[in-house]
């Protein structure tokens, strides 16, 4: 008994290691602070730079295809961007279906199935998730036209409920008063 409570302790004791000295700035990222940059390739192998969206609210949704959560999520960020279209929003899906994963030949075949109508782009490595503070997905991050980090949304979300609805209504609303 007291050797399986050793190595809880342990384990315990090298998680709170590993994301305080290991991963220092997943304890960064807060709301009001700079959301990390990013550069990953669309599909069609451009690269969309965070900094060239600038002046647009973006929801930054991790993800990936072998999430059941995320797919159930899908059509709701479809209408969520169907609601917002020709305002200054945009939904940035980034797919977590790294080379391991299968990348884009996953993501291509879960379009197939379930029709993606946001921009997705691929980060092969993990890092952007890394930078961000990613603990597991789905995950999004509301980021306003400065570029400043105004929610975080852990888990499954209801993209047309009326909280999440206002929290991007009210980011539009008071970026375009600056």
């Amino acid at each position: 008994m007291r050797l399986r409570y050793f190595f809880v302790v342990c384990l315990i004791a090298g998680l709170v290691y590993w994301y305080t000295v290991q991963r220092p700035h997943l304890q960064q990222l807060t709301v009001g602070t700079a959301a990390p940059e990013f550069a990953l390739a669309d599909r069609e192998g451009r690269i969309v730079r965070s900094e060239d969206l600038r002046g647009k609210v973006l929801l930054v949704h991790f993800w990936a295809t072998w999430c059941a959560s995320c797919a159930e999520e899908v059509p709701a960020l479809n209408i969520l961007a169907a609601r917002f279209a020709g305002q200054p929003f945009l939904i940035v899906g980034i797919s977590e279906d790294g080379e391991s994963g299968g990348g884009w030949a996953a993501i291509d075949a879960f379009r197939r199935r379930i029709p993606v109508q946001f921009l997705l782009l691929l980060d092969p490595d993990g890092k952007i998730a890394d930078n961000y503070g990613t603990f597991g997905i789905p995950e999004s991050y509301l980021i306003d036209r400065q570029g400043l980090l105004r929610r975080k949304f852990t888990g499954p979300v209801t993209w047309g409920g009326s909280e999440t609805i206002g929290v991007i209504e009210q980011a539009l609303h008071e970026e375009g008063h600056n």
